[in-house]
């Protein structure tokens, strides 16, 4: 990640919901501790995704559960944390979940132990989560977490982003994926019973640092991001 470009954004979202730097980089201290020994290596976690155009991220929003199932054959399923229970409902395994650890637990261990690999965001909020969490997801852990990037941090990655949807796509376009297609990013719509504890009062404000962050992903080019609306 470029954090030069990264940081204007993270200094507003700081600005605008109160989160400090020092809890969060607490919490990634701890996700670190927790990770798997050895950790996994992100080269691996690259190969599901580089240079793929048959990407499917899947957010929460209400046009979720107006997707066929039919649309996501022969696609790389990314799944933003709630969206795990979702695929599960329809008998579809996420290749991949990104995950604050706010979704539904027995189906974020679910898709863990179909093989999953399993991308988890620490912040200064999920502490408990992550110490009840992360030991139960197995081998295929990685973790991100939101400051400054920092050597001692790593193998921990600071990608930018900020909700699990936008970055599963931030994700997507660091690990060299050239195209995908969101499935229930309504960032201008009341979320859905996938979407796990929020904030009413805060959500509206984090969908639309969502819209925002998708759309400066697109912008860059790297990524080729369209949108399936119902």
């Amino acid at each position: 990640m470029d954090w030069a470009a990264w940081e204007p954004n993270d200094r507003a979202i700081r600005a605008q919901f109160g989160y400090d730097a020092a809890t969060d980089r607490a919490a990634a201290l701890l996700l670190k501790g927790l990770l798997p020994r050895p950790p996994s290596s992100w080269r691996n976690l690259g190969v599901q995704v580089r240079n793929r155009r048959n990407l499917a991220i899947l957010g929460c929003g209400p046009s979720l559960e107006r997707t066929p199932p039919a649309l996501l054959a022969g696609k790389v399923l990314v799944a933003a944390d709630g969206a795990t229970t979702w695929l599960r409902e329809q008998g579809l395994v996420p290749h991949v979940v990104v995950t604050d650890l706010d979704g539904a637990e027995d189906d974020l261990v679910w898709a863990a132990r179909q093989g999953a690999s399993m991308v988890v965001h620490a912040h200064g909020d999920n502490q408990d989560a992550l110490r009840r969490l992360v030991p139960r997801l197995g081998p295929l852990v990685w973790g991100t977490y939101q400051t400054r990037p920092e050597p001692d941090l790593e193998p921990l990655r600071s990608l930018g982003g900020f909700t699990d949807g936008d970055r599963a796509v931030v994700l997507a376009e660091a690990l060299g994926g050239l195209a995908a297609t969101l499935f229930g990013f309504d960032v201008d719509a009341p979320p859905s019973r996938y979407s796990g504890r929020f904030d009413p009062a805060t959500k509206p404000a984090k969908l639309a640092w969502a819209g925002r962050i998708v759309a400066e992903c697109h912008a860059r080019g790297a990524l080729r991001v369209t949108q399936w609306r119902p």
